[in-house]
């Protein structure tokens, strides 16, 4: 049955030649082992290894998470489309290491298939008791690793409620052990997360100004947002790494 990607990967092993590339070891599913200290973690739902050709978390062509974290280390909001392209994998590692950043997601294994792997259908397998997830693993991480003090979501659909209570699951059993750790839900980075995008900007754009901005006092010059249960990026974090978020 399908399995997570990344369940266990030392990523230097097919990348010798890449010096960023060492140091990044997953297991089960969770960016444990990583050259730095993770001040961030950003949970997803599952990445099957099914030929979808990503490197690294979030590394599909349909995903804009690597896109708009080099817009944020570039400053410059000019993400214009497709064509701007997923970063090499050794940009990847690098933005890693700016942003200090670690990656998990809710499930290592499914124990049926399925055409294709939304989380709406994985949502209904994790109904059917037909996943495997990693929910004790990731709490256990974050209560260890006492640099991480975000986490964040990749979905707030709370109609998909199998995979939502997984994610409270790993919120109430942090906060068991760690009150400093603050959690949140981000628009999706895979462009699906039901808002239109702003006048004049893309869809990648458009979802990191909603990083950034939601729920926040924004600039004058920025529209009302749409959906506004997300929450944004702590801005303290991202400007530690550089990022002017008045220009987002």
């Amino acid at each position: 049955m399908p399995q997570h990607k990344f369940l266990n990967v030392d990523f230097g092993q097919p990348y010798p030649n890449i010096a960023s590339a060492q140091g990044f070891v997953a297991e089960n599913a969770i960016l444990k082992t990583t050259p730095y200290r993770p001040e961030v973690m950003i949970i997803g739902t599952f990445n099957p290894d099914d030929g979808n050709g990503a490197d690294f978390f979030y590394g599909r062509n349909r995903n804009y998470l690597w896109r708009i974290f080099q817009n944020f280390a570039n400053n410059a909001n000019v993400l214009n489309g497709p064509a701007d392209g997923v970063p090499a994998i050794g940009q990847i590692f690098e933005l890693c290491k700016k942003f200090k950043l670690s990656f998990a997601d809710l499930i290592t294994k499914t124990k049926a298939e399925t055409i294709g792997y939304k989380d709406d259908k994985l949502n209904r397998l994790c109904r059917q008791g037909l996943i495997e997830n990693s929910v004790q693993e990731i709490a256990k991480y974050i209560c260890a690793t006492e640099s991480i003090k975000y986490v964040y979501f990749t979905t707030k659909n709370e109609n998909l409620r199998c995979l939502w209570q997984l994610w409270l699951n790993i919120e109430t059993l942090v906060h068991v052990e760690r009150n400093d750790v603050e959690f949140g839900s981000i628009l999706t980075p895979s462009g699906m997360g039901g808002v239109d995008n702003f006048d004049g900007l893309h869809r990648a754009a458009t979802i990191a100004r909603y990083w950034v901005w939601v729920n926040h006092p924004a600039p004058p010059h920025i529209p009302p947002f749409i959906n506004v249960g997300y929450t944004h990026l702590n801005h303290e974090w991202l400007i530690q790494c550089g990022v002017n978020p008045n220009n987002f």
